[in-house]
């Protein structure tokens, strides 16, 4: 069985827009005989006998009874101006219930999506005569029912394009977050590697101070630099093109050799660059992932009803 692709198909239907009564075809305001050869409708072309012949159909490996149902061929070509959501298809076959009260309408089970290899023609029978605003109703159907499910970014702005996965749209929202990301990201290292550069100094004068002698000033000297260099290589490679929060940079050689005061401020120091940093990546991934379902409405003017056939099953 063929169905479009993401089509909405709810028991209880989405509500479409109030629509204007129908009592009869030739004094509905659906349906205007413009010409002898179609009919329009709001943009919609309905076929006329003249120009489509009805045929006859059945399923496939069934034995055709007389129980006729109906049968459109459709092309859809939907534009959504509010999400730029295009989508085009055609050879899709909806079967209908004959129903030939023109008050009742279809209701979403009532209705089946079938494929063309499904179906065989037959010689043409005997039926009804084609029920009054049957090609009403279905186009009524297809704007209530027929609705592809996209997906919206409302902080971003943004909506999924045709056969766009979720997966594939969050990706792309975080393309969008990921310039203003970037920038708040470096202003973060900025202020941070300054903090650093500080707190290296002042660790590097507390030993001139406490150290007895030059050569122990020296060495504490040089073990301090080696701490903070090691840190810096560290940070270029792990916050290079750093996507994911990062729990903790890794253990330090020499971070005992700079006494316990220093180690604690030095990770204390740490600990608050990674939060940071931490912060602005989950909030800016919570932005691109705050995507919710969109169903794009089907116009009237995008729905065209290429054949009327009658399937017998």
């Amino acid at each position: 069985m063929k169905s479009p692709p993401s089509i909405l198909l709810p028991e209880g239907g989405v509500s479409p827009a109030a629509l204007p009564p129908q009592d009869r075809l030739d004094h509905s305001p659906f349906a205007r005989v413009l010409t002898g050869i179609k009919r329009f409708s709001f943009g919609i072309i309905f076929p006329s006998d003249e120009e489509f012949p009805v045929k006859h159909f059945r399923l496939r490996r069934s034995e055709a009874v007389d129980l006729p149902s109906l049968l459109f061929e459709i092309k859809i070509d939907l534009q959504d101006m509010r999400s730029g959501y295009r989508y085009s298809d055609w050879g899709l076959f909806l079967e209908a219930p004959w129903i030939d009260d023109v008050d009742l309408e279809w209701t979403a089970d009532m209705v089946k999506w079938l494929d063309r290899g499904e179906l065989e023609e037959v010689p043409a029978r005997g039926a009804p005569a084609w029920p009054e605003l049957a090609d009403q109703k279905v186009v009524r159907y297809l704007t209530r029912y027929y609705q592809p499910q996209a997906w919206k970014n409302s902080s971003l702005g943004l909506f999924s394009l045709a056969r766009e996965s979720r997966a594939d749209f969050v990706n792309r929202c975080r393309d969008e977050c990921r310039e203003r990301r970037e920038r708040d990201l470096k202003k973060i290292r900025e202020v941070f590697y300054h903090r650093f550069l500080e707190l290296e100094q002042r660790l590097i004068a507390q030993a001139d101070r406490e150290e007895p002698t030059e050569t122990w000033r020296a060495r504490r000297t040089i073990r301090i630099q080696d701490v903070f260099n090691e840190l810096r290589e560290h940070m270029s490679r792990l916050l290079l093109n750093a996507s994911q929060p990062i729990s903790q940079f890794p253990p330090l050689r020499l971070i005992d050799e700079i006494g316990a005061d220093g180690k604690a401020r030095f990770q204390a120091l740490c600990r608050e660059f990674l939060n940071k940093h931490n912060e602005v990546l989950t909030e800016y991934e919570a932005e691109a992932s705050q995507v919710e379902p969109y169903y794009v409405p089907l116009a009237y003017s995008q729905i065209e009803i290429v054949s009327r056939s009658v399937l017998w099953k």
